[in-house]
């Protein structure tokens, strides 16, 4: 095994030794590190998740590969297929992303596992720091995506954010490992595609090793101290009532950006702007992000998710 992918293997994971659940797509990055789990512990007891979208004509084809890689590796399989709304309210993306931790976390504690691995590596990283800078984040959606962290009693560990793409591909062919590449991957309409397919290798043609300077500075924005309160924090909507509507969205929007370090999607503005300034009920709630925003009155206040 090439010795930067088992030294952060190693690292990463010297704090979480027990039993684990390994998310599997079929694609090169987690084929990598399930036999790279395999290689370093294999006594350790691992299971492997794979999530069927239903979304794309190659799902069958990609679970058949995560059957085959799991039977040539000796770990047990668990396959949740999903259906697809008819309406995808925040996007398919966002809609993928929520019932695929939901369906995993379910799993998890029917069979009590207690740490989910996931295969995001460094290339992983440097985009989602430029999507989030676009986006118009804070200070804590630089940090991008965090070695671990603990969410709805399952603990997330990303055991390669500090492994480019590049030396995953590598250590794949090193092995003789097969893969499916996900076609919608290319697919341009995307914006995490977009930044991969264009904007990384623009930097990297004007100052080689771009990306690997952007996932150190993530490192050091994620040790730096956080200057937004988690506590509650409160928004007095009488004194917006007078203000035209497009004053009240953008200090709603203003708001919640601020609080919950990630601006809301038109959808979920539309909503909470309902419930504030449209709604004849004094009382309801929102979810956003890690964040409940609750309407009391003339308050919409803003407090953890739990």
């Amino acid at each position: 095994m090439l010795g930067p992918l088992r030294q952060a293997l190693i690292q990463s994971l010297a704090a979480f030794p027990g039993p684990c659940l390994l998310a599997v797509s079929g694609g090169l990055d987690s084929s990598v590190l399930l036999v790279a789990m395999r290689k370093l512990w294999p006594e350790r007891l691992l299971h492997a998740v794979h999530v069927h979208h239903g979304l794309q004509v190659q799902a069958d084809a990609f679970e058949t590969a995560v059957e085959r890689l799991c039977a040539q590796w000796a770990v047990r399989l668990h396959v949740c297929r999903l259906q697809a709304p008819a309406v995808f309210v925040d996007g398919v993306e966002a809609w993928a992303r929520q019932a695929r931790y939901a369906a995993i976390e379910a799993l998890a504690q029917d069979f009590g596992f207690e740490q989910l691995l996931l295969a995001h590596h460094a290339d992983d990283q440097a985009e989602t720091f430029f999507i989030n800078l676009i986006r118009g984040t804070g200070i804590d959606g630089l940090r991008g995506m965090p070695l671990a962290a603990k969410r709805n009693g399952l603990i997330r560990i990303r055991p390669l954010l500090t492994i480019p793409r590049l030396l995953l591909h590598e250590q794949a062919i090193a092995w003789g490992l097969s893969w499916i590449d996900d076609p919608s991957n290319l697919d341009r309409r995307f914006l995490r595609n977009r930044i991969r397919m264009e904007l990384m290798p623009l930097l990297e043609s004007i100052r080689p090793g771009s990306c690997a300077r952007v996932v150190d500075l993530m490192r050091d924005l994620a040790q730096a101290p956080d200057d937004f309160p988690a506590a509650n924090a409160t928004m007095e909507l009488g004194s917006l009532s007078e203000l035209p509507e497009a004053a009240q969205r953008q200090a709603l929007h203003d708001w919640v950006r601020q609080v919950a370090l990630r601006a809301p999607s038109r959808a979920r503005l539309n909503a909470l702007y309902e419930l504030c300034f449209v709604s004849k009920t004094a009382k309801g709630h929102l979810k956003h992000g890690d964040f409940v925003f609750r309407r009391l009155g003339d308050r919409l206040i803003a407090g953890p998710r739990i």
